[in-house]
């Protein structure tokens, strides 16, 4: 009886300590399963948020690019546009600024034109070279006389003053500077600038002639006053 009761109890032993143990091995293969899945979504977060890094990093790399290009496409514009404008500019400011040398010449040709066109009055007598042709009386009757110089038509005058009825028709008009030096030795210091009025070292000259060999000399004094010669005799004209 008493053996009976002692192999119960053995196998009772038995069968506790068994379960215990099977407890303990499904306890720690649950708990190794856990660790295993917890470990596969860790690295599926870590996946996760690494893709979703780069593609905020591609998609700012690639809003950049775009904006550089679209910068240096704005810059590039830019660019073009001004360097015709800064050409065109330089173009009309060329055109607008012709050289200094000719446009003197034709304001200083426009202005002397300006000044011997019109109608002119013979005033007085100044002075006659060492030969003349012109009488007192020639002379007398100078004084008064009328002449016009335009480009149509002018007056000419050589030796007499009869020649003031000549009408020269489409004349030109040629001018030279004479020197004063030069004027006087000419005129063997008989008639000089002081005796004419002209107190500049040299003085302008305009020659007068049509294609018949008709003829005309004056100096040109002032705006208001010409010197008109003819026969070896100096008259002052003033404008009218």
């Amino acid at each position: 009886m008493k053996r009976r009761i002692i192999s119960i109890g053995l196998i009772f032993t038995m069968v506790f300590f068994s379960g215990c143990s099977n407890g303990k091995e499904n306890k720690g293969q649950t708990n190794t399963k856990e660790t295993q899945e917890a470990s596969k979504q860790s690295d599926s977060n870590d996946s996760t948020k690494s893709q979703e890094t780069s593609k905020d990093d591609s998609s700012n790399t690639t809003k950049q690019g775009s904006d550089d290009s679209t910068a240096n496409t704005s810059t590039g514009n830019n660019k073009a546009q001004t360097k015709p404008e800064s050409q065109q500019k330089q173009k009309s400011q060329n055109t607008q600024q012709p050289e200094k040398g000719k446009t003197e010449t034709s304001t200083e040709s426009n202005k002397s034109k300006q000044i011997y066109m019109g109608n002119w009055v013979v005033k007085k007598y100044l002075a006659s070279s060492s030969i003349s042709t012109f009488s007192q009386d020639d002379i007398n009757n100078m004084i008064g006389k009328n002449l016009t110089f335009a480009q149509e038509k002018a007056n000419s005058f050589k030796e007499s003053v009869s020649d003031l009825n000549i009408i020269m028709n489409n004349p030109v008009y040629e001018e030279s500077r004479v020197e004063k030096n030069s004027f006087e030795e000419d005129n063997k210091n008989r008639v000089t600038f002081e005796k004419l009025g002209i107190s500049s070292d040299y003085i302008t000259a305009v020659n007068i002639k049509d294609t018949k060999g008709n003829s005309c000399l004056i100096y040109i004094k002032d705006d208001n006053t010409l010197i008109l010669v003819g026969g070896g005799a100096y008259f002052q004209l003033d404008r009218i």
